[in-house]
C-alpha cells in the first residue's frame, strides 16, 4: 500500500514538473514570437504612434480635404545597445488614381516608392546600413488600408530587402484603429479620432512574400 502511494505521489510530482516546464516553454515562445505585420519582434509601436500624432496635427491644418495623410520611417538598431537611428519620411497626402491604377497616389504607396526605397538605397551606398544589426520600416496611414494596397504590400518587404541588400529588414504597416471619413454622410464619422496612445492605432496583417535576398553581414 505504501509503495502504491509513493508511486502516486511520484507520478503527481512528475506531472507537476512537466506542466511547469510546459508553461515555461510556452512563455518563452510567446516572447520570441514575431509580432507586427512584418514578422519582427522589435516593438515599433512607439514610433508608429509618433507618426500617427504627426499625421493628426497635419490634418488639423488641412481640414477641408478628404484626402488621406500618411508617412513612414526607417529605424536602424545596433547590437551594441546604442539608441536607434530614425529616418522619418515627409507627410504624403493620398488620393485615388485612375481606374487602371487606383492606388497610384495612395499615401502608403507614395511613402514606399518615393521615400523608403530611395532612402534605403542611399543609406546602403553610404555604408550606414552595414553598421546596423537590424532595420525596421514603418508605414502609417490614417485611413484603413484598401484591399488593392494590401495585395501590393505583400511584395513591399521583399523590395525593401533587395534595396537594402539584407534579409534583416522588417516592414510593419500601421493605421488608425477607428475608421473615419471627413465627408461621411454620418456626421459622427467625420471628425478624425484622437491619437493619445498605442491603443488608438493598429497593425495591418500582411502576409509578406518571402524571397531569397543577398547575404548581409553587419560590421561588429
Amino acid at each position: 500500500m505504501q509503495s502504491a502511494t509513493r508511486r502516486r505521489v511520484s507520478l503527481s510530482g512528475c506531472l507537476a514538473i512537466g506542466l511547469t516546464l510546459l508553461m515555461l516553454v510556452i512563455g518563452l515562445v510567446s516572447l520570441l514570437r514575431p509580432s507586427g505585420s512584418g514578422g519582427t519582434s522589435f516593438d515599433t509601436s512607439p514610433y508608429a504612434l509618433d507618426l500617427a500624432k504627426e499625421a493628426y496635427q497635419w490634418r488639423k491644418n488641412h481640414r477641408t480635404t478628404d484626402h488621406n495623410f500618411g508617412n513612414g520611417a526607417i529605424i536602424l538598431e545596433y547590437s551594441d545597445g546604442s539608441a536607434p537611428s530614425v529616418y522619418p519620411s515627409p507627410m504624403y497626402e493620398g488620393r485615388d488614381g485612375p481606374p487602371d491604377d487606383i492606388n497610384a497616389f495612395h499615401s502608403e504607396r507614395l511613402t514606399h516608392e518615393n521615400y523608403i526605397l530611395p532612402m534605403l538605397a542611399q543609406l546602403r551606398r553610404n555604408g550606414i546600413l552595414a553598421k546596423a544589426s537590424r532595420v525596421d520600416i514603418i508605414i502609417f496611414s490614417q485611413y484603413h488600408v484598401c484591399p488593392v494596397c494590401q495585395r501590393q504590400m505583400r511584395n513591399w518587404q521583399d523590395q525593401q530587402r533587395c534595396q537594402a541588400g539584407s534579409a534583416n529588414v522588417f516592414l510593419t504597416i500601421w493605421e488608425l484603429a477607428q475608421e473615419f471619413y471627413p465627408l461621411a454622410r454620418d456626421p459622427r464619422k467625420r471628425p478624425q479620432p484622437p491619437v493619445n496612445d498605442v491603443g488608438d492605432i493598429q497593425t495591418v496583417d500582411i502576409p509578406f512574400v518571402e524571397q531569397p535576398t543577398p547575404v548581409w553581414t553587419p560590421t561588429p
